[in-house]
């Protein structure tokens, strides 16, 4: 296939826009889906790799790769820099998700962020017509969408694991939800924060809510309960069998 070999000859290192996993070419993607339109796409983002998900345009903000290669960083001073309106001209929307328990949160967090750590709450808040039980599948609507183009920005204490899990589950739902449209994503410019809340907070506590650092491990006991909780199966195991059987026929996992 020539987008598998295609792919097999790319050198850089993978990025938000490194979209087609050979695995995913070869296994999940259906033979309907137009290939044409697929190699446009991955074509542009070898060419452009400072693109977002969709191929669309380039991140509006600045940006590097940080530990998690496959996931576009930003650092404490660009998130404040956004906070504080500098950005608005590019930017009309920002969501900061703080995948810390809820603890951690309620002891100080990033003002106005939304507190989702959970894969069903990551599913809850940003496809929730998509969960309702009432529709048969689980297909995104792209003429009526009113968040695309929306900045997300994700973190939890250090941004090491819960804020990129968050993060990956997110692009990767979207992508299974509009395979038809590829490469059409519903939130296609998201961020890691590098460095967390821990770095965050380090500077700029004027701009947290309360003004204050609660760390995972201050509460052993909170501790083991939400980590349980946040590792309990996803809505796929409890939204209806229709549910799971239209998300089973879409492709898996591709960024």
């Amino acid at each position: 296939m020539l987008l598998v070999n295609n792919y097999k000859r790319r050198k850089h290192c993978p990025s938000e826009t490194d979209v087609i996993p050979k695995s995913d070419v070869e296994n999940v993607v259906p033979i309907n889906v137009n290939e044409g339109k697929i190699m446009s796409a991955v074509v542009k983002a070898d060419s452009e790799p400072n693109l977002i998900g969709d191929c669309s345009k380039s991140h509006s903000l600045p940006n590097f790769i940080s530990k998690h290669a496959d996931l576009k960083a930003i650092d404490s001073k660009t998130l404040a820099s956004l906070m504080n309106g500098e950005y608005s001209n590019a930017i009309s929307k920002f969501t900061v998700i703080d995948c810390r328990y809820p603890y951690e949160f309620e002891g100080g967090h990033i003002q106005n962020a939304i507190n989702l750590y959970t894969q069903d709450q990551i599913m809850e808040h940003f496809f929730p017509k998509q969960l309702d039980s009432s529709s048969s599948t689980a297909t995104m609507d792209v003429s009526i969408s009113q968040t695309h183009h929306n900045v997300i920005v994700f973190h939890c204490e250090f941004s090491s694991e819960r804020g990129p899990k968050m993060l990956r589950h997110l692009r990767s739902q979207d992508r299974k939800m509009n395979q038809a449209n590829y490469p059409y994503l519903e939130y296609p410019e998201i961020y890691i924060l590098h460095g967390g809340y821990k770095a965050f907070y380090e500077t700029y506590k004027n701009l947290c809510d309360p003004s204050a650092y609660v760390k995972m491990k201050d509460d052993k006991n909170g501790c083991r309960q939400f980590r349980v909780k946040s590792k309990a199966p996803s809505h796929e195991t409890r939204y209806g069998q229709s549910q799971r059987l239209a998300l089973k026929t879409r492709s898996s996992n591709l960024f």
